[in-house]
């Protein structure tokens, strides 16, 4: 009888050590997928934040061409306004210097008379 319950507790420890390794083999494997399962999303949101920066960085690129096309713009239209004022400048000078010289003509042409006049 004694052997029989020795034999049955050491089938019953057996069965028992069996499950147990069973249920830390089942753990492990749960833990190493949750693992997997983790290392794989913070991949795909590293993924994500990489997508996000280089989106920004492309549209900072962006703005900074436009920024400079504004700029060079601005700066052809205030060249044509100093140009346009220049030629202009330069219009009303050329009347002067017209105006002096017909005023300078005349004068001469009086001092002329003048000089007829009084001889």
């Amino acid at each position: 009888k004694r052997r029989e319950r020795v034999r049955i507790d050491e089938e019953e420890q057996r069965r028992e050590k069996k499950a147990a390794e069973k249920a830390e083999r089942l753990e492990r494997k749960r833990m190493e997928e949750e693992r997997r399962r983790a290392k794989k999303e913070a991949e795909k949101a590293e993924q994500l934040e990489n997508k996000r920066a280089e989106e920004e960085r492309r549209r900072a690129k962006k703005a900074a061409e436009e920024a400079k096309r504004l700029k060079k713009k601005q700066l052809e239209k205030e060249q044509h306004e100093l140009k346009k004022r220049a030629e202009k400048l330069e219009r009303r000078a050329k009347r002067g210097e017209e105006e002096r010289r017909r005023q300078a003509g005349q004068k001469a042409e009086e001092d002329e008379r003048r000089a007829i006049n009084e001889e």
